[in-house]
């Protein structure tokens, strides 16, 4: 499962990095640049099709030209790996890094979990890929609409969802070596419970866009509210494939 990197509290406006939680406050400069929400919004999207662009593309091409790369162990936990390590240096590092350098890591981080997908292209086949992928754009379409229009200030129902999303990891776990209907059931709670994330990270972005003080800052909170939606678009779409696959075998 990707990870869901979280450094910003919407009820105070401050940025956590760490895992300790230590708070660093946003640079605050004599004057502010003008953020235009809709704008900030729209590049946001703009980053995260990109990055879904290349991961599917990596995907694919390593599928049809290279489909037993990812069943080679070293390989494999090289791409695991080195997934980690670009998330790790995403969230901790994120205050200092450029808005060029956040880019990067943004799109390696992009072919990584291409490579990753490209073993479930591989394994459930591009019939039901395809059919993942149709279904979790749809769905994420009607959960961006809700994260837009929805009133309710969604920043305190976060504890709930970390919570909920540490359960997921450790029930995944077991899932996957029990296998079965449990593994059917907690696919179907990874869909819901990242489909309430992606509510959460749609309507967040709004937030980045007033903590965007400098020209630096807006460019970087765009690759990093990009990157939220990524993960929760690629989370939906793997928990669903292995959901549709597990009701394809009891067909």
């Amino acid at each position: 499962m990707q990870e869901n990197m979280e450094i910003y509290d919407g009820n105070t406006g401050n940025v956590y990095t760490g895992s300790e939680g230590v708070r660093e406050q946003t640079a605050q400069p004599q004057e502010r640049i003008s953020v235009d929400g809709s704008l900030f919004a729209a590049k946001t999207y703009g980053f995260m099709a990109g990055g879904l662009a290349v991961s599917f593309a990596v995907a694919l091409l390593t599928a049809l030209f290279f489909p037993t790369a990812m069943f080679e162990f070293e390989f494999y936990m090289a791409v695991i790996i080195g997934e980690l390590a670009v998330a790790m240096i995403f969230s901790f590092a994120f205050r200092k890094l450029s808005p060029v350098a956040t880019g990067v890591l943004f799109f390696v981080y992009s072919i990584l979990t291409g490579f990753t997908l490209s073993l479930f292209l591989t394994v459930f086949g591009f019939k039901t890929f395809h059919l993942a992928f149709g279904v979790t754009g749809g769905m994420f379409l009607v959960l961006t609409i809700i994260g837009f229009i929805t009133k309710k200030d969604v920043a305190r129902v976060w504890p709930t969802l970390s919570v909920m999303l540490v359960a997921l990891i450790i029930t995944s776990v077991i899932a996957f070596f029990v296998g079965g209907v449990a593994e059917m059931i907690v696919c179907g709670l990874g869909v819901l419970i990242f489909g309430a994330v992606t509510v959460y990270d749609t309507k967040k972005i709004r937030h980045f866009a007033g903590l965007a003080m400098t020209e630096n800052d807006y460019n970087k909170y765009v690759i990093y509210s990009a990157m939220q939606l990524y993960l929760d678009y690629i989370n939906i779409l793997l928990y669903l494939l292995r959901l549709l696959g597990f009701l394809n075998k009891r067909k």
